[in-house]
Parts: C-alpha cells; structure tokens; sequence
C-alpha cells in the first residue's frame, strides 16, 4: 500500500486497484479543503483505514449546510466505495469544467508533460509548476489566504475554512502556502508516481 492512510480509497487498502483509486484521493482532499477534516478519521491508522472501508460520509455538520449540492453530489460521486460506480476522471471534470477550462487543462498537461510519455512524473510536475509560477504576472512563488479566498468565490464553493486549510499545509505558519509546502502537500497524498492525462 502506498500514501497515508486518509487519502487511500477502499481498493488500495485491500490491494487490488486500478486508476480510479486517484478519483477517490482527489475526491478526499476536496472535502478536506471545504471543511477542513478528512472524511474518514479516526485516531489510529487501523482505525482510519476501517472507516475508509465502511465509515459514513457526512455531509449535514458544519459546514456542508453552507455548500452548493453541485459540490456535494462531486464528492458523493468521487467518494463511492464500489468502483464500478465511482465518477471516472473525465465525468469529474466535465462536470466541474467548461470546455474552454477543459482545453486549457489538455494545453497544460502538455506543457508539463515533457518527455510526451503521455504522463506526468512527479518531477515534471513540480517543473511545470515552477515554470508556471514564473509565467505568472505576479509571480510571487506562494498563495496567499486571500488567493485561495478568491479561488472559493470563483468557483462557487461558499465558505471555506480556509484558516485550518493553510493551518494543515502551511509548515512554516508564515501565512503563505510555498512552492516547497505544496509539492510536499502532494507527496504526502496518495497519488502514486505519475499523472496520467484522464485526471
């Protein structure tokens, strides 16, 4: 088994899994930064990896209320334990996405995508991400609260807690997440080694 124990889908904690185990990951740090806690916790990692397996999904408390059903059905979709019923990669982002946002992602995949393997390294990752840092016309090399805030309002995700997301990713509580906190950020979620073009 590979990632921590949060971000693992049922599949790969019973070791037979294939690309959708991602959908769910991803589906998990979404919820996390909506509200700020991992869908299934527990205080053991036996005892994550249970609620992973058969723990309720709770989208009533604080502060689900608050959160469009467009974003909860996402979720609902991306967090489905029997796989043949879980939201590929393309519905999560046809649904999300218009097609013009969806052509920017295909023109950014290749970009990062620089071998043309048709899949992205975690290396290339992290290159295609300082490059686009440095094609920013600000280029700051970090996201502030405000930026994350700006994102939220832009895609209609309500109020976020967005102090206890940067509480969890921002090592250095300089009130900024930096290239460095966020390609650990993505190290330490289940991902496996590449990115394939369907997410």
């Amino acid at each position: 088994m590979l990632g921590s124990a949060y971000y693992m889908a049922p599949e790969v904690i019973r070791k037979h899994y294939d690309n959708l185990c991602d959908v769910w990951s991803a589906g998990v740090i979404i919820y996390i930064l909506l509200c700020g806690v991992p869908p299934f916790w527990d205080e053991t990692e036996e005892g994550v990896y249970e609620q992973v397996l058969i723990g309720d999904l709770d989208l009533e408390s604080e502060p689900w209320p608050r959160i469009s059903e467009s974003v909860k059905d996402l979720i609902k979709g991306m967090l489905v334990r029997d796989v043949s019923k879980r939201m590929t990669a393309h519905e999560v982002i046809a649904m999300s996405l218009s097609e013009e946002e969806i052509a920017g992602l295909k023109e950014m995949f290749k970009m990062m995508d620089i071998d043309g393997s048709n899949q992205i390294t975690l290396e290339e990752l992290k290159i295609g991400l300082e490059k686009a840092d440095i094609d920013n016309d600000d280029g700051s090399g970090y996201i502030t609260t405000e930026e994350l805030h700006q994102a939220c309002e832009k895609f209609g995700l309500g109020d976020v807690p967005l102090d206890e997301v940067m509480d969890e990713i921002d090592k250095d509580n300089d009130g900024k997440i930096d290239y460095s906190e966020f390609v650990d950020m993505m190290e330490e979620s289940h991902f496996g080694k590449n990115i394939k073009p369907g997410c």
